[in-house]
């Protein structure tokens, strides 16, 4: 008995000869999700917002979304959500609404003068210095000014201050605060002594020796460079970012303070971030680097030993508990078990090099990594395209996706992406719920067989089940389209006759939108192919039922099937009774 039994179906495997491949697996596999044994394809892509913008980066922001150009890293504030801090898209800024800040916060420039007056009560004397920093509407506190001129203060004395600098604009500083050198329950420190509008210039100090209140909490809040990248939320109110080969961290809950004193190094520039498992994994031109620890002064950095260079920050995807990038070798992926190839047994060196690994990008889909791609064609052309790889240790197939995107976000809050589409620049939903479903197509290996074989017939099961779940939804978009089709043609849109310029429509043209050519059961467009020695032999619309083969003898047999409905096996066999043996 000479049978093809094919079920609990897999994606391709371009690292093998295609007759090489396993029984179940694909020459080709579009459009399909295999995560329950069978063939079902995706959904249709849904348009969120249409003409969005030719963006490299799109983020959610106040329950909606925004693009940038270019690589760009966002997260919202650790306590105040409403305002997004970013790097990327020039100096790091922060967004409140539609209103958007430099991050970096500049302490003033200039020390004030100190002058005394007045007749000491006392002998006793102290050394006063003064500063003040700069607050802004949002609560954030500037480093302090440098230190003023030292004075010798006695009991009776007033101290008067000059040299207050006009706000800077652009950063919604409303108040000052000035801070003076005194012995507290810590030591000698600088303690607030006066908080007020930012406008006031000259003070005089008539605040008491014990008067003073809190310490100086800013002043090692450098403010960030503007080169800093790679923003990074962590746990504990941290930030991560780095500049060239130089990690920083942000003082805990104060994004727009960098201390200088929690900077961290590595032998490599840093080509990216990621927080997972607790820990920060830092992706650089060389080996990776895991850091951890509770607060930005505890943190302890460790070199990976692994080969496994980042070429480029768009491939890190971050998965919860893992995270993957593309490095020349394959997709690599970082998890409790170290690091590895996740692509090892889907691409060999050659397939995998094909691609332009720089200009590549990736995204989260399905619990897998959707891996966009382009290779050049000739002449600075580049082809485009978009597969889903599988990261499980001992994943060896991959599928493609009939999306040509320029930018992707995963949404976890509804386990969704979202793309922007590079030929429309439309904001998509890719596979979203309650869509019909595109068509797929599957195409199996190359059977090779000893000798010339005769298959008699063949048969494709589905799932009626997902037939008539599927239906429902196909009709919901028919009444839709026929809503809008009859809209149209009431409207003054369709013209009189004789009423539109020649040449403006093709001829026999329909500016009508065309329904799905079937409501109930399999789609008449759905179509299977029986391959005899690399020629068609035979193609029909599939029904489930048992089809018979025109009679060809060959050694090379291959079937595709092209449909928008779920398959749970195809079987072929020498004649009928064997494949009914087959069920």
């Amino acid at each position: 008995m000479t049978a093809i039994n094919i079920g609990q179906f897999r994606g391709e495997m371009p690292r093998l000869m295609l007759r090489n491949l396993p029984e179940n697996a694909a020459e080709v596999a579009t459009d399909v999700r295999l995560d329950d044994g069978g063939l079902t394809a995706i959904r249709k892509q849904v348009i969120e917002n249409a003409n969005f913008g030719a963006y490299d980066t799109i983020v959610p922001f106040d329950g909606g979304w925004i693009g940038f150009s270019g690589t760009v890293h966002a997260a919202l504030g650790p306590i105040a959500t409403e305002r997004l801090y970013y790097t990327g898209d020039g100096a790091p800024k922060m967004r409140i609404g539609s209103t958007i800040y430099p991050l970096a916060l500049a302490a003033p420039s200039t020390a004030l003068t100190a002058t005394k007056s007045g007749s000491p009560s006392s002998s006793d004397v102290a050394t006063r210095l003064y500063v003040y920093t700069w607050v802004t509407d949002y609560g954030e506190e500037s480093a302090p000014c440098p230190a003023s001129n030292e004075i010798e203060w006695s009991p009776g004395e007033t101290v008067s201050l000059s040299g207050f600098a006009a706000a800077p604009s652009g950063r919604n500083i409303t108040k000052q605060r000035i801070y003076r050198s005194q012995t507290g329950p810590s030591g000698t420190y600088y303690y607030l002594v006066a908080e007020r509008s930012a406008s006031n210039s000259n003070f005089s100090d008539t605040i008491g020796v014990d008067g003073f209140q809190d310490p100086l909490p800013s002043m090692d809040f450098n403010p960030p460079s503007d080169t800093l990248a790679g923003l990074t939320a962590m746990a504990n109110g941290m930030m991560a970012a780095f500049d060239g080969n130089t990690l920083y961290f942000c003082e805990p809950y104060q994004p727009h303070a960098w201390p200088e004193k929690y900077a961290l190094y590595t032998n490599a520039p840093i080509v990216g971030l990621a927080f997972i498992n607790s820990t920060l994994i830092v992706l650089t031109e060389d080996s990776p680097y895991a850091v951890t620890g509770s607060a930005p002064e505890t943190m302890q950095m460790t070199e990976i030993e692994a080969d496994a260079p980042c070429l480029n920050a768009r491939s890190i995807v971050d998965f919860g508990s893992a995270v993957a990038w593309v490095s020349a070798q394959g997709l690599m992926v970082m998890d409790g078990g170290g690091v590895r190839n996740a692509t090892a047994g889907v691409f060999n060196h050659d397939t995998w090099q094909q691609y332009d690994l720089a200009n590549c990008f990736g995204c989260q889909m399905h619990g897998r990594y959707a891996f966009f791609w382009r290779k050049e064609i000739s002449g600075g052309a580049y082809d485009h395209g978009t597969m889903l790889i599988d990261l499980a240790p001992g994943a060896t197939d991959k599928v493609n996706l009939s999306v040509i995107a320029r930018a992707a976000h995963y949404l976890p809050s509804e386990a969704q992406m979202r793309v922007i589409e590079r030929s429309t620049n439309d904001l998509l939903q890719v596979d979203p719920l309650n869509a019909a479903r595109k068509f797929l197509y599957w195409r199996s290996k190359e059977f090779v067989l000893p000798m010339a074989q005769t298959f008699a017939a063949i048969r494709i099961d589905t799932d009626e089940l997902e037939d008539r779940d599927a239906s429902s939804i196909v009709e919901a978009e028919v009444e839709v389209l026929q809503a809008a089709n009859a809209a149209l043609i009431t409207s003054t849109e369709m013209g009189a006759i004789n009423s539109c310029e020649i040449n403006c429509d093709e001829i026999n043209g329909d500016p009508l939108t065309p329904l799905p050519l079937a409501i109930r059961g399999l789609s008449a467009r759905s179509t299977v192919i029986v391959y005899a020695d690399r020629e068609i032999l035979h193609s029909f619309n599939p029904d489930g039922g048992i089809k018979r083969l025109p009679p060809k003898r060959s050694r090379r047999w291959q079937i595709s099937i092209y449909t928008d409905k779920r398959v749970e096996r195809i079987a072929m066999a020498t004649s009928v009774s064997e494949l009914k043996a087959l069920a």
